[in-house]
């Protein structure tokens, strides 16, 4: 393979052909990786089946919401590759996501197997997007489809090759993955530093939280309550994401609730989180850091970074014999 040098021009060339903006808003790139990660049973998949459903409203109406954030794209097409589920459990999720609309036939093509080790099997998998139009590739989940050591950072740099060449600069590769026992994604950091978006997912509550990580954006948290009745699933707004502050207790409320669907947001990038003035932002964070509303700590190179206040814990009565 011979070298290629990019001029100045070129460069930027380049970057004016690359898709720009956001498939879902703040959370997930047009173009891309996006790594999705979180423990087993988190919502993963059904957000996948979800988003699927999202995306056939943003070509019929011309835009969707999703958790309460705007999905728009052009096709509508996801191309699902379903290493893990029974094919039971992925057409139930899919139908109870759609719920009259008619995305089987038209707009969620699956894959069920696939080695994307092998170059031939990869090339076909990107021929099979290209013919379709897909706007999305969603791997479910990485390590189903890849025989690499997932703790190797020159296995996930092979990998890293062959999901950018799916993606082809011009649609989004979504890598389903788990995380660790510290709440990270497993196994090599190169995981992380390869993806354009890391959205670590967790289940608080009712709720399916997300953490938004950006390389070019600021950190976004969501938190979304996906809702079972009468055979449909659906995603509203769940409690602690971000919307308008009018007065100062507003403003309090919302960096509290931001703070909590996106903990370990630093001092700089919370007025974006927030959606508000930065100055106001911060001596608000502030105060409530004084009052013990949220737990401040320095993060690398002196960044202060907050967090909702320690759980207080709880000690239990001793017996006392006669009780």
């Amino acid at each position: 393979m011979s070298i290629r040098v990019y001029s100045r021009a070129d460069l930027d060339a380049l970057a004016e052909a690359e898709p720009g903006g956001w498939l879902w808003n703040g959370l997930l790139p047009r173009a891309g990786i996006a790594l999705l990660a979180g423990a087993p049973r988190t919502g993963k998949t059904r957000l996948l089946a979800l988003l699927a459903a999202a995306m056939t409203d943003a070509v019929c109406e011309g835009g969707a919401d999703l958790g309460g954030r705007r999905v728009e794209l052009t096709s509508g097409v996801m191309l699902l590759v379903a290493a893990e589920h029974a094919a039971r459990d992925l057409r139930d999720a899919l139908a109870a996501a759609e719920h009259g609309r008619d995305i089987r036939q038209t707009l969620v093509h699956t894959v069920r197997e696939v080695d994307i080790d092998d170059e031939t099997q990869a090339v076909d998998l990107a021929a099979e997007a290209d013919k379709l139009k897909t706007d999305v590739i969603a791997v479910d989940p990485i390590r189903r489809v890849t025989r690499s050591d997932e703790s190797s950072a020159q296995d996930v740099s092979g990998v890293a090759r062959t999901l950018r060449a799916l993606g082809a600069e011009r649609r989004l590769v979504i890598v389903v993955h788990h995380v660790g026992h510290a709440g990270r994604v497993r196994g090599s950091t190169d995981w992380e530093a390869m993806a354009d978006t890391t959205i670590l997912v967790d289940a608080v509550g009712g709720d399916v939280r997300l953490r938004a990580e950006h390389h070019g954006a600021p950190p976004v948290g969501l938190r979304i309550r996906i809702r079972h009745e009468d055979g449909r699933m659906t995603a509203e707004e769940g409690a602690g994401t971000r919307t308008a502050a009018n007065t100062r207790d507003d403003l309090d409320a919302h960096i509290v609730a931001a703070v909590a669907g996106c903990p370990g947001v630093t001092a700089r990038e919370l007025p974006e989180t927030v959606g508000a003035r930065g100055q106001e932002v911060r001596r608000r964070a502030k105060a409530l850091a004084d009052g013990g509303r949220l737990r401040v700590e320095a993060g690398p190179r002196g960044a202060q970074r907050y967090y909702p206040p320690a759980a207080s814990v709880c000690v239990p009565r001793p017996t006392v014999s006669g009780e």
